[in-house]
Parts: C-alpha cells; structure tokens; sequence
C-alpha cells in the first residue's frame, strides 16, 4: 500500500523540522500524469499550508466515505474522510471508482491529510481533483508548504 507506507515516512518530515506536527498539517500528495515534472509517479510528503489546513477542517467530521466538493486555492477538489488508507479506503482505490481507465486515472491529483491532529483517532482526509473536472486541477502540490512555515509558526 503505497499511501500507507508513505504516511508511516512522515517522521521524515517531523525530523527535519525537529519536532512532532499534528497529522493534520503534513500531506502527501501525487501529480496528475500531465503536472509531473519527473515523469514518473511520486509521492510527495511534505507539510500543509496552514491556510488550506485550515479550509479542510470543515470535513474533519464528515461522514466516512462520502465524497464532499470544495474550493481550495481557487481549484475544485472533493474531499471524503476516511479510516485506513488501504483496502477499500486505498485513495488510488477510491479516485478509480469514478475513474476507471487508465486515461482518466492519468488525469487525477491525489493528496492525503490527516482530518484531525492523530490520523489514527481522527481519519484521514482524501482530496482529489482532475484535469477534467470543472475548474478542476491536475496538481494538489499548491496545497503544501515546502518551506514548512506552519512548522515554525506553531
């Protein structure tokens, strides 16, 4: 489970800013096929923008499994809270269901944020967009903070 063992990798991140951040301000997140700049899949694990953190706690309550439409950052993104992030709560799993051929797969954007400060007691955020929905987009990577800001300003 590719999503699984990224998020076990984000003591990566809390080392590097040399502190524990609540699971909810660190993301994982996969390009679209088309917004990859190393022409291969990756997962990128990084912080959140505190900012989008903030928009996003408004699902950190919603029922699991439904897909809910938001705006983050000017984009259209959905969003479902989830309990485990593998089996039938993979993302990949989950975004394939409305897109099952691989060319509408190589459409969609996939981040992943805890919905609450421990993932394990609160679920995970899943948030999708694509190249093809309605001002949608094929990138979440907007949606992290490489510098880590919201690290040091906790």
């Amino acid at each position: 489970s590719y999503w699984a063992d990224a998020w076990a990798a984000r003591s990566y991140v809390n080392g590097a800013v040399k502190r524990t951040l609540p699971d909810n301000q660190l993301g994982l997140e996969i390009n679209s096929q088309f917004r990859r700049t190393q022409n291969q899949l990756h997962i990128h694990i990084d912080c959140m923008r505190a900012d989008i953190s903030d928009a996003l706690a408004r699902h950190a309550k919603d029922v699991p499994g439904t897909w809910h439409w938001d705006t983050l950052d000017g984009d259209r993104y959905r969003i479902m809270r989830v309990t485990a992030l593998t089996g039938a709560s993979d993302p990949f799993r989950l975004v394939s269901l409305d897109n099952p051929d691989s060319d509408a797969m190589a459409m969609q954007t996939i981040l992943v944020t805890g919905a609450g400060a421990s993932a394990e007691k609160d679920g995970w955020l899943v948030v999708n967009s694509g190249l093809d929905a309605d001002n949608g987009s094929g990138s979440a990577e907007g949606l992290l903070d490489h510098a880590c800001r919201l690290a040091d300003a906790s």
